[in-house]
């Protein structure tokens, strides 16, 4: 099969699962500060969840749901993130699904690295979070991928015992010393204060990931940091479809590209292994 009709087979996926099966919707809930408000693109898995996950994607982080009355189209914002493309299928493993879209006032030009580190994210992350856990009272894992990572460590060390577990893909471990992106630390998430992340921690990365900021030889590193979780793993996927994106983008293996499921069920496995 063509690399391009695989890839609408893996976009269409959440179109095509029957409406009983999963449900999608934008939720809109009170922000971690007065007069905000936090958007989520929300995917229900068919049978009752069993944890919950807060999606945080790459780059500027905008999946542009502002502009939305009502669900979007199941992929106008999917093809450019693997978080996003590969929702219907982290939802398939049980789990409450949310990706939180920037505040209102960055919808156009999106998060810089300062703000996904900022004590204003980390209290409309934790709104979130108390949102995802619902009724049931889910516990919920952050799951970031590329520049989420940024949002999802920096919130876990800001948010302690108020979430379950993190997850980090592809995550930033080199400086980035341009635009909106700028982390200046050498090790980047990796000269956070990792330490102090007290939860389970999965760090999972593509054997073949050409984009200077995620180098694959970074994961284990990464991963080592973690000196309080009580639980830490690391994993390289490997293989996947031709690139059609530049090495940083989401069309290659930065964004897992054709190996979406092998990602999505490590991650998964980690989370219910608990």
């Amino acid at each position: 099969m063509a690399a391009r009709a695989i890839l609408a087979v893996v976009l269409l996926a959440l179109a095509a699962v029957p409406a009983h099966a999963q449900t999608q919707r934008i939720a809109e809930i009170p922000g971690g500060r007065p007069g905000e408000a936090v958007r989520l693109l929300m995917v229900e898995p068919s049978a009752r969840p069993h944890a919950a996950v807060l999606l945080f994607n790459g780059g500027p982080g905008n999946i542009r749901i502002w502009g939305e009355s009502a669900t979007p189209l199941a992929e106008r914002y999917a093809r450019g993130n693997f978080l996003l493309r590969a929702r219907a299928m982290v939802a398939a493993h049980g789990l409450r699904v949310g990706a939180i879209d920037v505040p209102y006032a960055m919808r156009e030009r999106g998060m810089t690295a300062v703000y996904r580190r900022s004590p204003e994210h980390a209290q409309d992350i934790a709104a979130a979070v108390a949102s995802l856990r619902g009724a049931e009272n889910l516990p919920v894992w952050l799951v970031g991928t590329s520049m989420g990572t940024v949002s999802a460590a920096a919130a876990a060390i800001a948010l302690g015992a108020g979430i379950d577990g993190l997850v980090l893909t592809s995550s930033i471990t080199r400086p980035i010393r341009n635009g909106p992106n700028w982390i200046p630390e050498p090790g980047g998430i990796r000269d956070f204060a990792l330490a102090q992340v007290g939860v389970p921690v999965f760090v999972l990365g593509h054997a073949d990931d050409g984009c200077f900021a995620t180098p694959a030889r970074d994961v284990a590193d990464l991963a080592a940091r973690f000196a309080r979780s009580p639980r830490v793993a690391s994993k390289l996927v490997a293989g996947g479809l031709p690139a059609e994106s530049e090495p940083c983008d989401s069309l290659s293996a930065h964004g897992y590209f054709g190996v979406e499921r092998d990602a999505v069920d490590a991650i998964a496995a980690f989370v219910a292994a608990r």
